[in-house]
């Protein structure tokens, strides 16, 4: 009969496992593998061994706050990382409003507010804050905030009009008009004062009237021109009911106004129409086209010099 050999016999756990040596890095360990849940399952029973339940990936939904969101898909992380080209405009509006209104998230409720608005931006922006406020999860606060953006912006185009020759600037002047007049419950009249350089001298809010008129005074407008020395003029005014087509009162007006600031040398160069948006000006200003979004007035329309 073979004996095995002295030290050949290792030590046996109750179950016949062997022994593995220790090591430094715990207590000795068994060789025979770690029993699967199956076997304990058919050891112990059936409903007798409480497994838990494996994590499962967060699921984002419009009702996640922020917080809960992955670093790399929150709106600010994602604008220090890409830029803010790269967001959307719920996304931006996100990063205003800070946080969500009750069950919503900050941009299910930009979502919501650009759909209150007709999916426009412009329009939601422009928008009086008294006017906001009324909206759903919108309150002083925000309100404010998105007024300020609003006032920001116009400042800048101010700052670019005071730099540029407009005559040779016209979608500048669109566009300052377009964020100053677009959105306004009621109508209001706007003049810009140039010098001989045709540089902006002064925009002035010279007017401001109901739903469907503005009660305009050509002396006002005279002697504002004469108090800032100005040698021409571009006239604005907006259309709260959206609809685009100038009436026979801005045609008269147009031409009233063209009489009387010609009388102290002052040219009328354009009287632009803000409109939903759409923005309506004459066929005067000859280094500009037609943009997305503009109406070419027929040129009988707005009888004014053709000096743009």
């Amino acid at each position: 009969m073979r004996h095995p050999a002295p030290g050949s016999i290792r030590p046996r756990t109750r179950s016949g496992c062997p022994m593995v040596a220790p090591s430094a890095r715990g207590p000795p360990r068994t060789g025979c593998p770690e029993p699967s849940l199956a076997f304990i399952r058919r050891a112990i029973g059936p409903g007798s061994v409480e497994v838990p339940a494996t994590p499962q990936p967060l699921q984002l939904t419009d009702t996640s706050p922020l917080r809960h969101w992955p670093e790399r898909e929150r709106p600010r992380e994602r604008l220090l990382r890409h830029g803010a080209a790269a967001l959307s405009d719920a996304e931006l509006l996100a990063i205003l409003l800070r946080t969500g209104s009750r069950g919503q998230s900050a941009v299910a409720l930009a979502k919501q507010l650009l759909a209150d608005s007709g999916t426009s931006l412009s329009r939601l922006l422009t928008t009086e804050p008294e006017q906001l406020m009324r909206m759903d999860g919108l309150g002083p606060a925000r309100a404010t905030t998105l007024a300020v953006v609003v006032e920001l912006a116009r400042r800048v185009l101010v700052e670019k009009m005071e730099d540029s020759i407009l005559i040779n600037s016209p979608e500048i002047v669109k566009e300052y008009l377009g964020i100053t007049l677009r959105g306004l419950a009621r109508e209001v009249f706007v003049v810009i004062f140039l010098n001989a350089q045709h540089r902006l001298i002064r925009a002035d809010q010279l007017f401001a009237g109901t739903l469907a008129q503005t009660p305009v005074f050509p002396r006002e407008v005279v002697k504002r021109a004469l108090e800032l020395n100005a040698a021409a003029v571009i006239l604005a005014h907006n259309h709260p009911s959206g609809l685009p087509t100038p009436s026979e009162a801005d045609r008269i007006l147009t031409r009233t106004l063209q009489t009387a600031l010609g009388h102290v040398d002052v040219r009328v160069l354009d009287h632009i129409i803000v409109a939903g948006g759409s923005t309506i000006r004459s066929r005067f200003m000859g280094s500009c086209e037609a943009g997305a979004g503009s109406v070419d007035v027929p040129r009988h329309s707005f009888p004014v010099h053709r000096a743009w």
